[in-house]
């Protein structure tokens, strides 16, 4: 969690010998995983899981998850293969990425000439918020993912205000729960070909894996600190 956040609820989210969480937040999930990287899934896949609680999917005809990481990754397997929602869409700056998510999920590369009445902004910067706010059609629903703490933001609010976009901004779990459900959701509808979007390091390589992320064509960056 992030730097100044809920005291006595979250982590810090730094690197650090301990933790010191509420116990009230703590939540035995499932007894068993398909692996110990699947673990790593279950907390943003129920941040996910909070933000399409919010919506009736059903509504929407075309989908656009902008921003294939970790976050636009899982938003993909709950629309695709978990809710099945036939016109979802896919774009990043990173091509490679995008292509994991399309052919992994059976879904859409970003196509200019349609258009999305739901767009999903995972691409955690300015410029990849300002593309999904221009892609938006008037009056329609902008869910936000990124994390742009710090960042200056405010030319987004014109925009938004000029096309009259509905926005919600779910950057956390919602029920506890959803903890649950999501663990639930991986080890039944997980396959095992999605793990090629996975890149896993050992505890050696945390320099290596910082250093090549930003250029990467894996969607899921996972550090395995122990065996």
């Amino acid at each position: 969690m992030c730097d100044k956040n809920d005291i006595q609820l979250f982590s810090n989210r730094m690197f650090s010998s301990h933790s010191d969480i509420h116990f009230s937040y703590l939540e035995k999930i499932i007894p068993n995983v398909k692996s110990f990287h699947h673990l790593t899934l279950i907390e943003p896949l129920s941040c996910c899981l909070h933000a399409i609680q919010n919506y009736d999917v059903s509504l929407f005809k075309n989908i656009l998850i902008n921003g294939c990481g970790g976050i636009g990754m899982l938003m993909g397997f709950l629309l695709k293969i978990v809710f099945g929602k036939k016109n979802v869409f896919f774009r990043d700056i990173h091509t490679v990425r995008q292509t994991n998510c399309v052919n992994s999920f059976n879904a859409y590369p970003f196509d200019l000439d349609i258009s999305f009445d739901l767009i999903i902004d995972a691409t955690n910067s300015v410029d990849g918020l300002l593309f999904s706010c221009s892609q938006a059609l008037k009056g329609s629903t902008l869910c936000i993912m990124s994390h742009l703490y710090g960042d200056d933001t405010s030319c987004v609010f014109d925009l938004v205000q000029q096309k009259e976009l509905h926005i919600f901004l779910p950057l956390r779990n919602g029920e506890k729960s959803n903890l649950k459900k999501a663990g639930k959701l991986l080890m039944d509808f997980w396959d095992i070909k999605f793990n090629l979007m996975l890149k896993v390091y050992n505890n050696t390589e945390i320099t290596e894996a910082f250093e090549y992320i930003s250029h990467s064509g894996y969607n899921k960056h996972i550090i395995q600190l122990y065996e």
